[in-house]
């Protein structure tokens, strides 16, 4: 799916063709499928083609199960004329991707080590220094979601917040994660855009519903931005909520919120009116609830109240 038409083709050719070059009589060839079809049972799961041993070790099955069968896997090519068409089409594709490639592979490499830089300097927490060499690796790693989430990250650490935002907006084409949507909801959080920042905190949380950290954004949004009742429900979300892990960070998100809940339920805003029409309202369903009580003691008279909510 990632490499789209043209990759899953080649795929499904390579696929075809090793099951043409199936020969029960050879004892050494089932033990080559068998590791192509433990490759192809752990991407079911997991991310193989990421990791550059295992893909040498396919390429090493595919040309084993090549020599053992040479002639049944030119058995799609019925003559010389086919042979020599299909060899000259590879041939003329490898020319293609070199001459695109090698050119191109020193820029690569360079932009490769300044972002390692970048990432080396962003870890000592001088932004300036490694928005720099970010801005060095961008032409080449353009399309790199991770390089862009790492890039729009320092941005905002160094308050870059419009540019932070072109950047990250551009990951998104690329990839999503969790780490991309706080980070962008805190960029529109300093940009004062507090619908945004809430939807994309939200985002994050979808993602990944165990996580605290993103209800923890959310709750200083409402905290800092005097959006009590949210702020209060989310606190009770936070405190209520199973945590997976337990960790210091964990413990120390559910001491925050503790202060948050607090602060509000003290100021006993889940029941303060809203607008003049609301509080008369209030007004008029609490007077009934004021009724005189006779007090034996030293002849005084108290109000007895009863609370009506």
């Amino acid at each position: 799916t990632e490499k789209g038409v043209v990759g899953t083709v080649i795929l499904l050719t390579v696929i075809t063709l090793i099951i043409l070059s199936i020969n029960h009589k050879q004892s050494y060839q089932k033990v080559i499928i068998a590791g192509l079809i433990a490759v192809g049972g752990f991407s079911m799961f997991g991310y193989p083609s990421e990791i550059l041993m295992i893909k040498a070790v396919v390429v090493v099955l595919l040309v084993s199960l090549c020599s053992l069968q040479a002639k049944s896997m030119l058995k799609i090519a019925q003559s010389r004329k086919n042979v020599f068409v299909l060899t000259s089409l590879g041939l003329l594709l490898t020319s293609l991707t070199a001459y695109k490639s090698v050119p191109s592979l020193k820029q690569t490499y360079m932009a490769y080590v300044s972002w390692k830089d970048a990432s080396d300097i962003y870890n000592v927490s001088a932004y300036p220094e490694s928005i720099e060499d970010f801005k060095q690796a961008y032409p080449i790693n353009k399309n790199n979601g991770e390089f862009l989430i790492q890039y729009g990250k320092a941005l905002e650490m160094n308050k870059d917040y419009a540019e932070a935002q072109t950047i990250l907006q551009q990951a998104k084409v690329d990839l999503n994660n969790t780490i991309l949507y706080s980070t962008l909801g805190n960029v529109y959080k300093e940009l004062a855009q507090v619908a945004e920042a809430e939807k994309m905190y939200d985002k994050a949380s979808e993602m990944c519903p165990s996580r605290l950290y993103p209800l923890y954004l959310l709750v200083k949004l409402y905290d800092e931005n005097n959006l009590n009742h949210k702020a209060l429900d989310m606190a009770n979300r936070i405190l209520t909520k199973e945590e997976k892990v337990p960790s210091k960070a964990v413990t120390e998100i559910k001491e925050e919120a503790t202060i948050i809940k607090n602060k509000y339920e003290s100021s006993s805003i889940n029941i303060k009116p809203k607008g003049k029409k609301q509080e008369a309202s209030m007004r008029k369903q609490t007077t009934p609830c004021l009724t005189p009580l006779s007090n034996a003691m030293k002849g005084g008279v108290a109000t007895k109240i009863i609370i009506c909510f």
